[in-house]
Parts: structure tokens; sequence; C-alpha cells
């Protein structure tokens, strides 16, 4: 039996057995955003973990992972691998598949697929403008913790007159 058989059979067994979790393979690790880019850039899910997941889900897969960009996104490929996927087959995608480290994985009528090392991340992360996340200085920090403040949550006090139900007026049945 070849092995991608093997895998296959495997995620049939998994999937009638309750699990849910399909992305992950035994012996591939892959590049974790989070963990790499998290502090710098912006981190989603793409739409299909939340379909294996549901809506709240709170679990790390970073083969699901992606930096989302203004030209697209880029997402995890393989243990040093990343691919950055074009919404467009523009300057951007023309750029990315002029560079000379870059590969095209996949070419379509709406964006390419190019692979990159990951080394090379910052050089596609110029062309494919990631967001980036909001990066504020200590001081930018407690100036908004005491600007907001007035709207923080406070818990619930209860009044002693409303502590317990009031029984007149009530009838006996």
């Amino acid at each position: 039996m070849s092995p991608t058989r093997a895998l296959e059979r495997a995620a049939v067994a998994a999937h009638r057995a309750g699990e849910t979790r399909t992305t992950e393979h035994p012996n591939m690790d892959c590049v974790n955003l989070r963990e790499r880019f998290g502090r710098q850039y912006r981190i989603e899910y793409e739409e299909s973990y939340y379909a294996e997941r549901g809506a709240g889900a709170r679990a790390d897969d970073p083969w699901l992972q992606i930096i989302p960009c203004r030209a697209g996104h880029i997402y995890p490929w393989g243990t040093s691998t990343l691919a950055a996927s074009t919404n467009s087959r523009g300057s951007t995608a023309r750029k990315l598949a002029a560079l000379d480290f870059t590969t095209v994985h996949q070419d379509g009528s709406d964006g390419m697929t190019i692979l990159f090392p990951v080394e090379k991340f910052p050089k596609v992360a110029a062309l494919m403008h990631p967001w980036r996340r909001r990066q504020m200085t200590e001081e930018q920090r407690q100036a908004a913790a005491e600007r907001l403040a007035k709207y923080a949550f406070t818990p619930a006090v209860q009044r002693p007159e409303t502590a317990q139900i009031s029984t007149q007026g009530a009838k006996a049945v």
C-alpha cells in the first residue's frame, strides 16, 4: 500500500472515530506563523478552520494560519517554505514571479500561488504588504488605559434592598 493511501485510510478512520482534526500529518511540521511573525503581523485562520472546528474554535493549527495582505495572503507550505497567493495576476504577482528565489506553483486567471523560502519573507512581505498588528509604546498603553477606564466593565453590585425577593402582595395558591 502506498504511503498516500495509508494516510487517506488513517484520515477516514479518524473521521469515523469522531476526530475532527484532519490537517495533522504525522511526519511533517510546518512554519508556525503566529510564533514566527505574530508579534509584527496579523495572523488569522483560513475559512476551512472554522468549518472543521466550529465558530468558537480555540485549537491552534499552524497549517491553517494565514497572514492577510493587501495583495492576497501568505500561508505555510512546509517545514521551511511559505506560499503567497495573490488576489490577481497584476503587478504584484508578476514581481513575485520574477524573483530568483520564488517558484510559481499555480498560475490561474484570478491570481498566482508562489512558493518561497521562509528566510526570504521580508522581501516577499515588501511586495505583498501584510497587515501589521497595532503596536503601542508603554506610554501609549497607559494613556489608553486611563482614557478608557470609565468604560471598563464593573462587576454587578447587589443592593441590600434588592437582594431578597419581596413576598409582599404574593397570594397563596
